[in-house]
């Protein structure tokens, strides 16, 4: 699988050889449409490394290349790729897994930047987070880990700060963190 950041480029290539040459074409496995942003490079393109050149694919002993480059991916063009090689003599397939993957993006639950709280009432403050692949959450103070009681769900991705009866030595700054 090929994993790719939110917002780059992905580049998904084929060859195949053959006489006569054979046509190679992408699709979505899913049957979707490949997506506008999605740019076939010609035939007359070549690939050497990660890099398509100018070439003659009769000049490469009949090997015959094909870049497919995907502008500014998105979490959407997530999912499996197939390449077709095709000629008078025959067909060949293989697979190419894209895995778009973005950030954390935090939500707080209540979404006040500092709370003010009289000594023994409840703190409950929920941390969300959304991301791919998904993000693990939990909470830190600025002196230690503070994490209460287990680990947060994938399903989830929350974490939640909570204290039955606040008193001074919880006067600090907390920070949810998220990561991925």
């Amino acid at each position: 699988p090929q994993s790719v950041p939110v917002g780059t480029d992905a580049m998904l290539y084929c060859s195949g050889t053959g006489i006569p040459d054979p046509s190679v074409r992408w699709r979505r496995v899913d049957g979707k449409p490949l997506s506008p942003r999605c740019q076939e490079i010609s035939p007359g393109y070549i690939m050497y490394d990660t890099t398509c050149y100018i070439g003659s694919v009769s000049e490469i002993n009949r090997f015959f290349h094909i870049c497919n480059r995907i502008r500014e991916i998105q979490l959407e063009d997530s999912g499996d790729y197939e390449c077709t090689a095709q000629n008078d003599v025959g067909r060949v397939t293989a697979l190419q897994k894209v895995i778009v993957t973005s950030a954390p993006v935090i939500t707080l639950e209540p979404n006040d930047e500092y709370l003010s709280l009289t000594e023994g009432v409840e703190l409950k403050v929920t941390c969300s987070a959304t991301g791919v692949p998904s993000p693990i959450v939990q909470w830190v103070d600025d002196t230690t880990e503070f994490n209460r009681g287990l680990p947060p769900s994938p399903q989830h991705n929350q974490a939640f700060l909570e204290k039955y009866r606040v008193d001074r030595n919880d006067a600090k700054t907390y920070k949810c963190i998220a990561s991925n």
